[in-house]
Formats: C-alpha cells, structure tokens, sequence
C-alpha cells in the first residue's frame, strides 16, 4: 500500500519519465519540414573551399520536369548549376572534386526564407553522362525537333 507520504516522490519520478520520454521524441533537426524534395544527378562545378565563407557547393543538375514552386505550381527547373549552400549533417560534400558524377536529393524550404538543403549524396561512375552534356567531343548531338515538328 502506497502511503501519502511517499506519493510526493512517486509523482516527481514519474513526471521526469514522461519528460525524458517526450524528449527524445522530439525531431532532432531544428529545420522545418520541407516542402518539396528532388533527386536528380549532374556534375560537380564547384566545391567549397575551406575557412572562404562566400566558396560553395555547386553542381550542374539535369532537369526538374515537377519542382513546384512556392505557390505549390508545377513550373519545372531547367538543367543549370546550381548552389548548394549547405549540405545535411552526414552528407560528405568535402571530400568532392570539381567533374565529379553525383546524384542527391535536396529539400526545398520556402518559408521563413526560401532555402534548399543536400539531404543524401552518392558518387557515380566517372563516365556517367548527362542530358545537358549532349554534343561533347566524344559524343555525337542529336538534333531535337522545334516545336513545329522539324
């Protein structure tokens, strides 16, 4: 039988439980939830250098046929290169070289600020082409018909 006297201390116990518990529940990430997230591939242009704040990460990516923009509008992002002003805890952009092959996937954040993050980064083989690589010297253009056909 649980006395009055000892229902003080079983309370506080249980209190710093469930506060334990509920915190470690929480999302470790201080960011907010994203709005959109995109994989796609391209080719490093440019890495950070270390102790320049204004050196980043860019990569030349091939298209975003359904990136939406902050009215959630399907508007599509053409192949250009891109920058990537951080990078997610984990995500080893240090160790890339200017050429290197990549695929990521990146989060877009449109609220406070818009912001995009590299949330996963894989290297790909050293000869992996991509589309907006077309008519370099070792591979032949194909010729892509106008919008009227020809």
């Amino acid at each position: 039988m649980i006395t009055n006297s000892r229902i003080g201390p079983l309370l506080a116990a249980g209190l710093v439980v469930s506060t334990l518990a509920l915190h470690s529940c929480k999302r470790e990430d201080p960011r907010p939830a994203p709005d959109a997230t995109y994989t796609t591939q391209g080719r490093v242009v440019m890495v950070p250098t270390p102790g320049s704040p204004a050196s980043l990460l860019k990569i030349h990516h091939e298209s975003i046929p359904n990136f939406t923009n902050a009215q959630g509008r399907v508007i599509g992002m053409k192949s250009h290169a891109m920058d990537f002003p951080t990078a997610a805890s984990g995500v080893d952009a240090a160790s890339l070289r200017v050429g290197d092959a990549v695929r990521f996937t990146f989060e877009v954040t449109w609220q406070p600020v818009p912001s995009w993050i590299i949330t996963q980064l894989e290297r790909l083989p050293e000869d992996t082409r991509f589309e907006f690589e077309a008519g370099l010297p070792d591979e032949p253009a194909t010729a892509r018909p106008d919008s009227q056909g020809g």
